[in-house]
Order: C-alpha cells, then structure tokens, then sequence
C-alpha cells in the first residue's frame, strides 16, 4: 500500500465490523482521530472510552466527550458500585488511594500479616481468604480504594454478567501499561461489548509503579480472537527522531532486548512533517562540561536554545495551552533547571498537582467533614505511638473509632480540627495557632492552607500577563512525559548510571524510556549528557551508541559555548 499517511488504516479501522479489534501502533499514529472516526459509526449509542490515569482521561473526554463516555478505571468502577452497591458500603463511601496500606497495617494488628496486599491485588494472587478480611475492613471503613475497587466490579460481573453494561463500543487506552486485574475488566467488558485496543508496548513504563506490563498487550495483539490493525505513519516527530527510533529498537534487538516486542512499523510522514524535518534534520547529542550551582550549564544552555524559538511557536504553545519546551529527567537535575530558569523569569508550565500526601491531614479532612468517621480517627490518629494506636485499633472489630479515643487526645484533636476550620473559613489564623497545627501534622503552614483551598491548579493562561509572549516550560521524570508532548525536548542526565541504570546490563524499560523520551519532540530533540555529576567523572549513556549517525549532530558545552 503506497500510502503517505494514515488516513486509510483509520478508515479500515473505522468502517470494520469486526467485535474485537487491537491497533498497537507507535507515537502520533493518530489513535485519537481513529476513536473519533469509530465513534461517528456508533453516534447513536452510548459509548465507552477508558484508559488508566486522569491526565489521559482528561484528554479523551476533551477530544470525545461529545461521542462517549470516556473515564479512568477508577471512576468507571466507583459508577458501577455506586450503581450496584454492595452489602457493607454506605451510598455515601468514599475513596482513598491509600486505603490498602492502612489495611494491611490493621489486618497484621489482628494477626494477619500479608505482605504488600496491594500489589496482591493487582496481581489477582491474593487468596479469597484475605480478600474476604480486606473487604470487611474497607465496610468499616466505607471507603474503597483504587485497586480493590477494580476488584470489587470484577467479583461482580463475574457473579452477575447480566449487569456488566452494554455499549455501542468500548475504546481502551493505553493498553501496554495495564496490569492483570485491569485486563481481568477489560475482558469481562470485551465479552458484552465490541471493544478496540490500542496501545503500544514500546511506550510501556509504569511495570514497576503499578504491577503493569507489555506481556498483557503483547498477548492480546496474538490472540486469534483479536483483528489487528495498522497505524504505522508517525504524524507528530521528524524524519531525524523516527530513524532514530528505528535505529534503537533495531540495536536492541540484536542485543537481545526487546524479544517479546510486537512487530510494527514506525514511518516517517513527509507528507504532515516535512518541512519541520527540513528545518530540523538532526537529534542533537549535547556534552555538558559540569552541572554545579556556580557553573549551571544545563539550565544555561537550554536557556540560550530558547532564546532562538520562533515567535510564532512560542504563540502556538500560549494558545494551546502546552510547553513550548519539555525537560525530561531524573529529579535532582530538573530541580538545578528549574532553579536556573524561574532566576530568569522563565514562565514553569504546571500540571494540576496531586494534593500533599500526609495521612494526618488527610484524616483530619476527613473529620471536617464528618466528626465520627472511622477512617478520619484512623489516620489522625497516627500521630499517636504504633503502640497506642495498635490498642485501639484491636478494639475496633465491634466498636467505632470515636468510641474508643481516650479524652484528653480526643480534645486536642478537636482544637486542632476548630483552627482548621477557622483558617478553611477566614484563610488566617495566629501564629501560635500555625505553630500548632505544623506540629500536629507535619507539614508546614503553607502546604496546609494549600491542601485546605485545594488550590492546586497552575497552567501557563494563569500565569502572570507579563510572562505572555515567552516560552514555557515543563519539566517532568520519565513516566511523567508519558501523553506529553512539545516542539523541543530536552532529555537531561543520559548517563550510565541514570540511563541505563546499569550499563553492563540494559533493560527492556531504559530502553523504552528513551524511546519515549524522544518521541515527545514535535519539531527538535537534545539529549544531554554530563561529562562530571557530583565532582565524579561519569560516562555517556552506552544507549547514545545506538543512534543513528546520519541523523545526530554532537554539541559540545563548557565555559567557552557561553563566551562565544
């Protein structure tokens, strides 16, 4: 087929009638415009689009909101209970993402130690007999969490398929970083529903943040029961990151990496990225001198490279509400970047940031809410000795928290909840009354009075007037860069030692991290590596040798690149 982008795969895709229908396809293969070419057949039947993380969701619901119903595993489970509830919740459960680790706290206080019984979960290898205990623990609680709420709506549909919902089909994305519970879902849907599949196992990265893994993708994309399609057009990188992508997967290949990987091809489109291919015919590979507070060469050279962008990209970005610039990398060196840019007025592009993670604080919200629930004494009480709180904790089998605080700790949090309230209510408190609450929970005043407002929403259209018409950027990890993209990436630390973690034993994971990595670049990617960390002379990432010579230009940063 002598095609020059994907505009007939997508319509193949599209007009088949085929129930059960997997694309595994790689970066800017246009999944979103094949969803919405599919949902045109089915617009008059409601329709699913499900993935794994809300920033993904997000981004269907703003692309398909009109044609389906499209959702996280987590809110389509918390529907569905709600919908069908289970003897032991009240309608009005909450959900609380750390909810396992506090069970397996109290379930070894009652003698049954389960080692890590979230990823049990996931894994679908928790025996019945602890299920049945974590269950009965989270009723008391009446609050389910992330994982055991996928659990729950798997025990359900298994025990009554006539409830698992219909639909005119089913999307799901980003298959390849699903774990084994949420395939269990998708399979149990697929059955009642037509379903499409897409994902990509090169993109794969969250195996060791949740029990996630290629296997699963890679499994469906041979079994017989499943139509593959094609998207082998990339329309978002150049001809320089594509070559390089191919020229990686094909180096680890022959070193025996990537052995499970499902064949697929990666093209270059000339006919949506030739001109930037043009005007950006390289992957440039940059040698950074030192990265120290008196000498900040990345922050430096990143700087000096954004002060050559084109007006006109940097206006696209501010109207569409993306980075102009994406630094990628471990954290100590995005932190120097940041430090260094935001000492020149560089606007930070931020994501909606989760909430500070503090169990004390979190119960006391709780309470706020309701002076007697469980989970809130629960939590609020860890500020207690583990001993104290393992006493109350046994007494809880018949009898609420609220029940069992001892007077005296059950005063001191009720004034500790009163300045809450007040400072939830008039946004300021005393400073005798500041000291008291940093001490009791932990965290210092501010980080308090942001969790209390919520007030944890920053994108570049609220950003300051006078930073409109400058580059913005974003700095994220690895997995973070995950469904992001800019015109220029900046991967930082491509080091032996970072990445690879090991060099004289690579993994399938460094590998797919750089893949990533530079697939994020619209128009131009840099990967940067350090001639010295920390005072010690390191090596250039041994995964640089795997790119493409035609296609690389070296950069050379030290004192005298600034002088010049």
């Amino acid at each position: 087929m002598s095609e020059e982008d994907n505009t007939t795969f997508i319509a193949q895709i599209a007009e088949s009638d085929e129930n059960s229908m997997i694309v595994v396809a790689g970066p800017g293969a246009g999944k979103t415009t094949t969803f919405q070419k599919i949902l045109e057949r089915h617009d008059s039947r409601r329709n699913l689009a499900i993935t794994f993380i809300n920033n993904l969701a997000n981004d269907l619901e703003g692309k398909l909101g009109a044609s389906a119903d499209c959702m996280t595993f987590h809110k389509f489970c918390k529907i569905q209970i709600h919908k069908n509830l289970p003897v032991g919740l009240g309608r009005d459960f909450k959900v609380y993402s750390n909810l396992p680790k506090v069970i397996e706290f109290d379930l070894s206080v009652f003698g049954l130690a389960i080692s890590d019984i979230e990823s049990q979960m996931r894994q679908l290898s928790i025996t019945p007999e602890h299920l049945k205990e974590y269950i009965e623990r989270s009723d008391y609680y009446n609050t389910i969490g992330f994982t055991d709420s996928v659990l729950r709506v798997v025990g359900l549909f298994e025990a009554n398929p006539d409830m698992v919902p219909k639909y005119g089909i089913v999307l799901v994305d980003e298959y390849q970083d699903f774990n084994e519970q949420e395939v269990k879902l998708i399979d149990i849907l697929s059955e009642a529903n037509k379903i499409l599949i897409v994902g990509d196992d090169d993109q794969a990265l969250y195996e060791s943040l949740k029990d996630a893994s290629p296997r699963f993708i890679q499994e469906k994309y041979r079994d017989d029961e499943f139509t593959s399609f094609d998207l082998p057009y990339c329309g978002r990188c150049t001809r320089a990151v594509v070559e390089s992508v191919n020229s990686i997967i094909a180096s680890a290949q022959s070193h025996g990496l990537l052995q499970e990987r499902v064949p697929k091809e990666f093209k270059y489109c000339e006919k949506v990225k030739g001109d930037d291919s043009d005007q950006f015919p390289s992957v440039n590979i940059v040698r950074v001198s030192v990265n120290t507070p008196k000498a900040p060469y990345l922050g430096k050279y990143i700087l000096s490279q954004m002060e050559q962008i084109d007006q006109e990209i940097v206006d696209d970005s501010w109207n569409n509400v993306t980075p102009t610039v994406l630094v990628i990398g471990r954290g100590d060196l995005r932190q120097s970047i940041e430090k260094y840019l935001t000492e020149d007025d560089i606007p930070i592009f931020q994501p909606k940031q989760r909430a500070v993670d503090n169990p004390i604080l979190d119960g006391l919200m709780m309470l706020l809410d309701d002076i007697k629930d469980n989970l809130g004494w629960r939590l609020t009480l860890q500020t207690l000795s583990e001993g104290q709180l393992k006493k109350i904790i046994e007494q809880t089998t018949t009898r609420p928290f609220e029940e069992l605080i001892p007077v005296a700790i059950e005063l001191e949090v009720k004034a500790i909840l009163s300045i809450l309230r007040n400072l939830k209510e008039k946004s300021d408190i005393d400073v005798l009354e500041q000291v008291k609450i940093e001490e009791f929970i932990g965290l210092d005043f501010e980080a308090i009075k942001s969790r209390l407002s919520q007030d944890t929403d920053v994108s570049t259209d609220e950003l300051p007037t006078e930073f409109l018409g400058k580059p913005t950027v974003l700095l994220s990890s690895f997995e973070g860069a995950k469904g992001l993209s800019a015109p220029f990436v900046y991967v930082v630390g491509l080091n032996d030692g970072i990445l690879p973690q090991n060099p004289m034993n690579i993994s399938d994971l460094d590998v797919r991290k750089l893949i990533v990595s530079l697939t994020r670049a619209t128009k131009e990617c840099s990967l940067l590596y350090l001639r010295r960390i920390h005072n010690n002379w390191s090596n250039p990432s041994a995964l640089l040798q795997w790119m493409p010579s035609d296609y690389v230009q070296q950069v050379e940063v030290d004192k005298s690149f600034f002088e010049q």
